[in-house]
């Protein structure tokens, strides 16, 4: 009797278990279904996440999906979100979850918002992310829209190599998800990217890629890419100097447009004001460009006070001409002022870092072990400890040496990098100093060099008391790889006297007895 009576509530158990579970599994299935049914019924997938109730869910991790799905949701349907904790939760999440797909998701809902919130560094991160995990887990349904992303900042502050190769990716993608949208926007983007170049050698790849783009874009009435598709098929033929096609597609791009639509009403009159310009019909080309004015978007204002500065300056209005100028240049700094490079800048080069870092540790686990049965072997002897120490000096050194591989790499790639070559090449030629190296440019020097060596520039002063500004300059040169005459160029001395500066910031200020350039590359290395 007792035997049965075990077996009884051990059945009662599993029954109440099974049943239990049979929700959690309904559930989850619902979830699943509502995911499904996410970009191509979002009114049905509302009412599906209405009718499940995510607060009386003792499962942390469906209340969180359920965030999630609700989040996509109202992005859309263009509904912008408060503020990014929520988002933020969510990655935290499910990255101590391990779900690297669902962790893509929340990261590129943050980028969306950042980008909403005119924060594109922090945007610019947030999709690289996504782009890095999508990539890890071969999900392609989000990846393309990563991707597209990611492109525009790069195309918006003008980094149009990098997002050409995103394109290139992207369209890559496309074809083989069989994504029509995402394909005509890539191949129209890359054909747009081959005119800019202004070579003939180049227009036939633009013609094709923009052809190709421009037929998938009409016949699928992709009416979000009209304007893409019409203006870069009208900049084709004005760089070809076809003017009478352009004027067709101009025409095609105003009869496809509606008045009542606030994007691409405007743009359809600013390209038909622009080609009756480049006919010399100027009356026609007034009416047009006046009414694509009627617009808030600063960069159709631009183009359009361009044109127009450009027309009255060829009727001799010139008074008139200033007055466009002037409101060009207002659109532009209004423009400037949202763009943010710096930032952008900054996130694309701890991008590049994070990506060093992450090959670093992929490569990692062999190189560690070797290192644990070195640290064995060496406690076994009687010199184990002196052994330790060597080796920790060396790969100390080896570390050093590699932030400074990193430092002059990214270095080469700055603006102010190249100015400094500018003013070594001019005085190579010359004998002569066609510009200064003024404060401004010693101040953009250290922002490059404390986004590529983070706390470098601190821990050498705080080691050396005595350095001032100048002399971390030096250091900072001399570990680019820069000679005591080009500094003695580049700060408008002789050599010998740049070779007293060092000796004395060695002798006087460091301690130290050597003063060759050597010991002080070391010393500078050994700071860190």
């Amino acid at each position: 009797m007792q035997r049965f009576t075990f077996y009884l509530c051990l059945l009662l158990g599993w029954l109440l278990t099974a049943c239990a579970d049979g929700l959690d599994v309904h559930t989850r299935a619902a979830l699943a279904r509502a995911d499904s049914l996410l970009e191509v019924q979002p009114d049905s997938t509302l009412h599906l996440l209405q009718s499940l109730s995510p607060q009386a869910w003792k499962n942390r991790d469906g209340q969180m999906y359920h965030a999630l799905l609700m989040a996509h949701l109202k992005r859309s349907k263009g509904i912008q979100l408060v503020d990014d904790s929520l988002l933020k939760e969510l990655a935290a999440y499910y990255e101590t979850q391990g779900n690297d797909r669902l962790q893509a998701r929340a990261c590129l809902l943050l980028g969306h918002y950042y980008q909403s919130a005119s924060e594109p560094g922090q945007a610019f991160s947030a999709y690289y992310r996504t782009t890095a995990l999508l990539r890890q887990v071969g999900d392609s349904r989000f990846l393309g829209e990563a991707y597209n992303c990611l492109a525009r900042i790069y195309r918006t502050h003008k980094m149009d190599a990098q997002a050409d190769s995103l394109y290139r990716e992207l369209e890559s993608l496309a074809r083989q998800t069989g994504d029509s949208t995402r394909l005509a926007e890539a191949l129209l983007r890359q054909g747009d990217y081959a005119l800019s170049f202004r070579r003939e050698k180049d227009y036939p790849k633009a013609e094709r890629l923009i052809r190709e783009g421009y037929k998938m874009v009409l016949r699928r009435h992709d009416y979000a890419n009209y304007s893409l598709a019409y203006g870069t098929m009208a900049s084709y033929y004005h760089h070809t100097h076809q003017y009478d096609e352009a004027l067709k597609v101009a025409k095609e791009y105003i009869r496809a447009a509606s008045p009542q639509d606030g994007w691409n009403w405007p743009r359809a009159c600013a390209g038909l004001g622009k080609t009756y310009a480049s006919l010399g019909q100027d009356d026609s080309a007034s009416v047009w460009l006046h009414k694509a004015l009627d617009t808030p978007d600063y960069a159709v204002k631009k183009d359009v006070y361009f044109c127009l500065a450009r027309m009255a300056e060829n009727n001799g209005e010139y008074e008139q001409a200033l007055h466009w100028k002037d409101l060009q240049n207002s659109c532009q700094f209004e423009l400037d002022a949202k763009l943010q490079p710096a930032e952008v800048t900054l996130a694309v080069r701890e991008a590049a870092l994070d990506n060093a870092r992450r090959a670093r540790e992929t490569s990692g686990p062999t190189a560690a072990t070797y290192a644990w049965i070195a640290a064995l072997l060496c406690m076994v002897v009687a010199t184990g400890i002196a052994l330790l120490r060597r080796r920790h000096s060396r790969l100390n050194d080896r570390q050093a040496a590699w932030q400074q591989q990193v430092l002059r790499q990214g270095m080469c790639q700055t603006n102010v990098y190249s100015r400094i070559l500018a003013i070594l090449d001019y005085y190579k030629q010359y004998a002569d100093y066609e510009s200064h190296w003024t404060a401004a440019d010693m101040q953009a020097f250290f922002q490059e060099v404390d986004a590529l060596w983070p706390g470098y520039r601190l821990a050498l002063m705080e080691r050396y008391p005595k350095l001032t500004a100048e002399d971390v300059f030096l250091c900072l040169l001399y570990l680019l790889g820069f000679k005591d005459r080009q500094i003695g160029i580049l700060l408008e001395r002789n050599k010998s006297t740049i070779i007293r500066k060092r000796q004395t910031m060695l002798q006087d200020k460091m301690g130290k007895k050597q003063t060759q350039t050597e010991n002080l590359l070391k010393i500078c290395l050994l700071s860190t």
